[in-house]
């Protein structure tokens, strides 16, 4: 049990990184891609907005294909969506896989406590679920930390 609880911590806190890269990387995309700030700005809030517009339908997408399905398929979608980004030649290429990346935090964020929910005994649940709302300061925190150690915003992506 409390291996599944850190392995779905864990897919947030690589989810909530992903979040997290784009407010360092920013100097380096504005030098590298000529992004101005209002775009830069846009990389940042992708995930916002698809969290706003996103949140029901993912919780159907749960229901419909079961919380680990769903929670695998966020994980595949963030890499997917960071792959591409680290290869993106233009501004528009990287806001395809910010979407794309987006989309994973957003199903790994619905199905995380629908996993804990379901595998994590009653009598544990608060520990648990003390643990998973951790994950996105911790996945923050990890990416303002380790951002500045990569020379490139593609390492960073990477």
């Amino acid at each position: 049990m409390w291996l599944t609880v850190a392995v779905v911590v864990g897919a947030g806190v690589v989810a909530a990184l992903q979040v997290g890269k784009a407010a360092i990387a920013t100097p380096m995309l504005r030098a590298d891609l000529g992004a101005s700030l209002a775009q830069a700005g846009w990389l940042m809030a992708i995930v916002a907005v698809l969290g706003s517009l996103g949140g029901i339908p993912a919780g159907a997408l749960v229901t419909a294909f079961g919380d680990r399905r769903v929670l695998l398929g966020g994980l595949l979608a963030v890499v997917a969506g960071a792959g591409a980004g680290a290869l993106a030649p233009t501004l528009p290429a990287l806001m395809a896989s910010r979407f794309v990346e987006g989309l994973g935090f957003l199903l790994i964020a619905v199905a995380g406590p629908a996993v804990l929910q379901r595998v994590v005994p009653p009598q544990r649940r608060d520990i648990a679920f003390a643990l998973w709302s951790c994950f996105m300061p911790a996945g923050m925190a990890l990416a303002m930390v380790a951002g500045p150690l990569f020379g490139t915003w593609r390492g960073l992506w990477w």
